[in-house]
């Protein structure tokens, strides 16, 4: 695109001459003066999106008022990034990419295309309004108990509805056929009549503030549809024929002209057919049509010599010759000429019929949405039936309190394989907002941080949610790590994808955030995780106003702590705290779900009692045989309980792996060997730190006996 369309007098002159040139408009000159306020940058933007668009023939589309619309920081939705969509499967599954799985799919019980890409939309973007949440609430009660009423008779008709939306956009940007046409305003109309007919019963007898708005204001935004469906010829429309497409003509001048036209060289060849009987003496004589060849004059051949030499021969056969006058030659002509002259006309009156029509688009164009918020409002409801959902309440301020909360999706799964075990969720504010999660690999722990994720968010949406009760306060964005994922194209490992979504939430994450965090700092060697997972967790703790690389430095520092072999674990944490909290000097309190494998995280809890909660998903241990050797076994119980778990339990999925046995024994045997040399470490770490707060005689003595065993085994493992 050329740079001068950025100029500010070129950008001017072109959105000046775009609103000037529709006169029947009465909104362009508002919608003017409202452009040529805006910014410099943004007018000559606009102007650029206008050239863009006209290329298309969809210019039309920036004069619909519903186009220009005030870009608010003021958080009226629960931000929900694309890695949170993807991270908490919201439209698709991440195994094989498809709906099934999604939070979508368990919700869409809408019946149109138009309400399906609605509450799409409702998704993707939650209410931060509690009003308008409770609005939404208070409609899914009231049409919990309409089976039988008009109101479902209205939602059954949903199911032979078009796609309205598109439709509407289609005939509004003069790309539609006559058959679209038709089925768009004729179900239009439809819905108006049935609408009629519901308007009085919901005045008198609906509660609902919204399912008033919705079903009142339907007639009246589709009231001038009836006149233009009474204008279309049903029968010309379904066969595409705009030459017999209109019914009162009164309207259409032009075209009722050219058909006079038509019908005046009709009347002259009928009239013609006198002087033909004559010549041919023949009183039946007259016009056939062969092959598309019309008003032909059929002789037969026996009677050739009544035929005058000028009259033109089109055709014969055995038995008859057909001829053409040079009256039919000439009239027929003018005929032919007149029948394109009428396509034109008719196509010229089309196009006009569709810009009157395009007036009302507006108007027809929310009325659809309605509709579409009726079809999800419905959906809602029936997901809002289902056993075991409960009307969430909200607060003002920020926690989570869910009793014997379930996951929507992996509850519909295994519904038909098991039962869902539950499982409680309380996050404050101003108590404990932060939960470590630990526990055994296959535990449930990733399937916990999500639940809790998505009931927050169909409640947000103004949906009932899976669990006995639920109390949350407004949240304003949910942030997610989860996963492992690189970009080779890029040259962007899985640690590198890992850490800058981290940083994103770092930089982005408020006091009114959900911040979930699965595993960071797994893709490194386990000091640097360690020391980021630490770092980062802290963070949510006591937030801090500095850059991106300060917290890299501070992660820097507590990786050359973790190395140093002569501090002990319990000097080690108030340490590494004491270095944060030098930076960090804001709170956020943030509400955080952290799923964590580093026993040094859960530490934090002594560091910070009233803030940071240790649970675990719990499990059964118990001994079991593979030919010659013996191991624990587990059993996940999927029961989210207080407290850390003590070990991850990776070999157990190794075996239902089926990892090969010689490797399990090896593994097995290294593990043992590990942990011992942990606990004798942990040990002497208790020592060392009993130590260095004695004074007093014998403890050069101790020191010594301390330092020896620390050689010995440096010995053994060299």
């Amino acid at each position: 695109m050329d740079d001068t369309v950025f100029e500010h007098s070129h950008a001017v002159q072109a959105v000046t001459e775009f609103f000037g040139t529709d006169k029947d408009s009465s909104h362009d000159g508002e919608h003017l003066t409202h452009i040529l306020a805006l910014p410099l940058p943004v007018v000559a933007c606009f102007a650029a999106l206008l050239r863009y668009l006209r290329e298309f023939g969809l210019e039309n589309t920036l004069r619909a008022q519903t186009s220009f619309q005030k870009i608010s920081m003021a958080g009226e939705h629960l931000l929900l990034s694309g890695t949170t969509l993807r991270n908490l499967e919201i439209f698709q599954n991440q195994t094989d990419r498809k709906l099934k799985g999604s939070l979508l799919w368990a919700m869409d019980h809408t019946r149109t295309p138009f309400g399906r890409r609605l509450l799409r939309h409702w998704l993707a973007q939650p209410l931060t309004s509690i009003s308008a949440i409770e609005e939404r609430l208070d409609t899914i009660k009231e049409l919990l108990s309409s089976h039988g009423t008009p109101l479902s008779q209205l939602h059954d008709l949903l199911n032979h509805f078009p796609d309205l939306e598109r439709g509407l956009a289609s005939i509004y940007h003069k790309k539609c056929s006559t058959q679209e046409f038709y089925l768009v305003t004729s179900t239009l109309g439809r819905l108006a009549n049935e609408v009629d007919k519901l308007s009085g019963t919901v005045e008198v007898r609906s509660r609902s503030v919204l399912l008033k708005k919705l079903l009142l204001e339907l007639p009246q935004r589709l009231d001038p549809v009836r006149h233009f469906v009474s204008l279309v010829n049903e029968k010309a429309a379904r066969e595409g024929d705009k030459t017999q497409l209109f019914v009162n003509l009164d309207e259409f001048p032009q075209i009722r002209k050219r058909k006079q036209e038509i019908e005046e060289v009709f009347m002259g060849l009928r009239d013609h057919r006198k002087e033909l009987r004559v010549v041919l003496r023949s009183p039946s004589a007259d016009y056939v049509t062969v092959s598309g060849q019309e008003f032909l004059i059929e002789v037969k051949n026996s009677l050739l010599h009544n035929v005058p030499s000028d009259w033109l021969k089109i055709g014969s056969t055995k038995a008859v010759s057909r001829f053409h006058t040079p009256y039919v030659v000439r009239e027929y002509q003018k005929l032919c000429r007149l029948r394109e002259q009428l396509k034109a006309d008719a196509n010229t009156e089309w196009l006009l019929f569709l810009g009157r029509f395009g007036q009302h688009y507006i108007d027809f164009r929310v009325a659809v949405t309605y509709l579409a918020t009726f079809d999800c409002l419905f959906s809602l409801a029936t997901v809002a039936s289902r056993q075991g959902y409960c009307r969430p309440s909200f607060v003002e301020r920020s926690q989570l309190e869910i009793e014997n909360g379930r996951h929507p999706v992996v509850e519909l799964l295994m519904q038909e394989h098991s039962q869902f075990v539950p499982n409680d969720t309380k996050l404050c504010a101003n108590g404990r907002r932060v939960m470590i999660v630990t526990g055994p690999n296959m535990g449930g722990k990733s399937s916990y941080i999500r639940q809790v994720a998505l009931i927050a968010i169909m409640a947000q949406m103004g949906s009932f949610v899976p669990a006995e009760s639920a109390h949350l306060g407004i949240l304003r964005a949910i942030h997610t790590r989860m996963g492992a994922s690189d970009d080779i194209y890029h040259g962007r490992s899985t640690f590198m994808e890992e850490l800058t979504e981290a940083s994103a939430i770092l930089r982005t994450a408020s006091h009114d955030s959900l911040v979930i965090l699965d595993e960071l700092g797994r893709g490194t060697s386990t000091h640097d995780g360690v020391a980021i997972a630490y770092a980062t967790l802290e963070y949510f703790i006591c937030e801090v106003s500095i850059d991106h690389p300060v917290l890299l430095a501070i992660a820097f520092m507590l990786v050359s702590i973790t190395f140093t072999p002569s501090l002990p674990r319990k000097v080690l944490a108030p340490w590494c705290s004491s270095w944060v909290r030098l930076f960090f000097c804001v709170q956020v309190k943030c509400l955080t779900l952290f799923v964590t494998h580093y026993p040094l995280a859960c530490d934090l809890e002594t560091q910070y009692p009233g803030i940071v909660s240790n649970y675990h998903m719990s499990f059964f241990m118990h001994d079991s045989t593979e030919g010659e050797e013996s191991f624990q076994s587990v059993t996940f119980l999927y029961q989210l309980t207080a407290g850390p778990a003590g070990c991850s339990y990776g070999l157990n999925v190794a075996r239902l792996a089926e990892v090969p046995t010689p490797v399990l024994v090896k593994a097995a045997r290294e593990a043992r060997m590990l942990e011992e040399l942990v606990r004798a470490t942990r040990e002497r770490m208790k020592l060392f730190t009993d130590i260095w707060t004695l004074s007093g005689e014998g403890t050069t003595d101790k020191l010594r006996h301390l330092l020896r065993e620390a050689l010995v085994e440096n010995e053994l493992k060299g």
